[in-house]
């Protein structure tokens, strides 16, 4: 039972749903909680092939809730990053099964960065991004300052970490911050079509493609195909790449068993 995180399973796949609309989304640490919970949950449900986030109301999330933020001093801030403040990013990031932030409004901060931690991001026409802590005399220091420039190169992640101004949606698209911009009553089937899609081939090949790409980027191209084709090795024997090859074969939709 969650107080501030809406849980919806549907087939192969599952949507979390931000529910804490009066204050825009903001994370405290209830909810935090809550988001390293569940995904501990979902790691350890086959039926979960994939994750959709997304954010109630008006904002998608504008990261930490500014009054619990407002007490900490520095040693208490430094305990916080330490013993898990920076969880339900870090979480999200290494999280086994392909995730995507569905973006239905305001991204700024931590909520931002929330959304950087995801494989994917699809967002509303609505939607606005933004990494405003330097005009709080903070940085982005939830994956902001890691994450957004290996997503989107050092100068524009500069530009926008360094300025704290906001993006729109079309600009996000333009800069590969975000790869669709939808209607807002298109956002949330358009993810869930997305989802349904990679929960539907097989599990074990998504995740290894996941975690293909993911260590690839911390390495060199030989050592990144060296490391890929390890894993392509190790796919060879499931029943998964069996089944595939053999539906192929008679021309029909393939059962995949996770295995």
């Amino acid at each position: 039972m969650t107080e501030f995180i809406e849980v919806e399973n549907f087939d192969k796949y599952t949507v979390l749903t931000l529910n804490r609309p009066e204050v825009l989304n903001a994370v405290n640490n209830s909810m935090r909680k809550e988001i390293v919970s569940l995904l501990g949950e979902l790691t350890e449900n086959d039926e979960c092939r994939a994750l959709v986030i997304t954010g109630k109301g008006r904002a998608f999330c504008v990261g930490a809730d500014v009054k619990e933020l407002a007490q900490l001093d520095q040693i208490q801030y430094r305990k916080k990053a330490n013993f898990g403040a920076n969880e339900p990013y870090n979480s999200l990031s290494h999280f086994p099964k392909p995730t995507l932030a569905a973006i239905n409004g305001y991204a700024l901060g931590g909520g931002c960065e929330m959304a950087l931690a995801c494989d994917i991001r699809v967002c509303s026409s609505e939607a606005s991004f933004g990494l405003p802590e330097v005009t709080r005399g903070l940085i982005a220091g939830s994956g902001g300052t890691q994450r957004l420039p290996r997503l989107i190169g050092p100068g524009l992640a500069k530009e926008m970490i360094f300025t704290g101004k906001r993006i729109s949606s079309v600009e996000a698209e333009t800069i590969g911050l975000v790869n669709h911009v939808y209607p807002p009553e298109e956002l949330l089937p358009k993810a869930k079509e997305l989802a349904l899609t990679i929960a539907e081939n097989a599990p074990l090949g998504v995740t290894l493609s996941k975690i293909a790409i993911d260590r690839g980027l911390d390495l060199d191209l030989n050592s990144g195909l060296a490391y890929e084709s390890e894993l392509g090795t190790i796919i060879l024997g499931t029943q998964d790449r069996i089944e595939g090859a053999k539906a192929a074969q008679e021309k029909r939709k393939p059962v995949f068993s996770n295995k």
